[in-house]
């Protein structure tokens, strides 16, 4: 099942999906990166033709020459959990996986598992969600031009699996721990939540969510403060 048909599910057929597919769902997380022996990794400026051999390079010369294409970068819109209404059901990870890749299966699921917080004596997993940083130094990372993007609409920083390398760099970049930039189990590109931003009906994670536990805050909310 390609993207394209997974767009067109219904909520009633996602959630079939979900049924389905709970049981048999396997937990864990492929945090490994490959690097091809004898290339040199360039880091691209998104902003001008320049290149540079570190992040930390590249990083210093965004802001001290190009401050204002920082200040422009159109903020994210996000996904916001409340824990006391969620019930670690797990559902969102699966509609995650379902939606962008056809099937169920926390490996490739763009949300992660915390499975070690506990309330009082009982074991409480909680939903780990990309922040959609202001500066998202993922972006910034990405030697690839093009890989990486900011969505128009949505403003979700988003990955072109089909341009993507696999390098990892990334994943490495993001300032999270663990990181919310995940890679393919085959290690062929990177992953990272984009807000399901070709999905009319907004995220998939929030729409099967029954307690409400998760909500989507748009881009323009949150440059209005609200």
């Amino acid at each position: 099942m390609d993207k394209k048909e997974n767009s067109k599910l219904s909520r009633r057929n996602l959630l079939k999906v979900i049924a389905a597919g709970g049981a048999a769902a396997t937990v864990g997380v492929s945090g490994c990166t490959q690097q091809q022996q004898g290339t040199t990794t360039k880091y691209a400026c998104p902003y001008c033709d320049k290149e540079f051999e570190s992040q930390s390079k590249l990083k210093t010369h965004i802001q001290e020459d190009h401050p204002q294409e920082i200040s422009d970068i159109k903020k994210s819109g996000v996904i916001t959990w409340e824990p006391e209404k969620c019930a670690s059901c797990s559902r969102c990870l699966m509609a995650c996986s379902a939606y962008h890749d056809g099937s169920i299966s926390y490996k490739i699921s763009r949300i992660l598992w915390e499975d070690d917080d506990y309330i009082g004596q009982f074991e409480f997993r909680r939903p780990l969600l990309c922040q959609q940083c202001d500066s998202p130094e993922c972006f910034y990372a990405c030697p690839i031009e093009g890989a990486m993007y900011i969505d128009e609409e949505t403003g979700a920083r988003c990955i072109d699996e089909e341009k993507c390398t696999g390098c990892g760099e990334c994943v490495e970049a993001c300032p999270f721990e663990p990181t919310r930039v995940l890679m393919k189990a085959d290690g062929d590109a990177a992953i990272k939540c984009d807000l399901c931003s070709d999905r009319e009906g907004g995220p998939v994670c929030v729409e099967v969510c029954d307690r409400n536990a998760l909500t989507y805050v748009t881009s323009e909310e949150r440059e209005g403060g609200t």
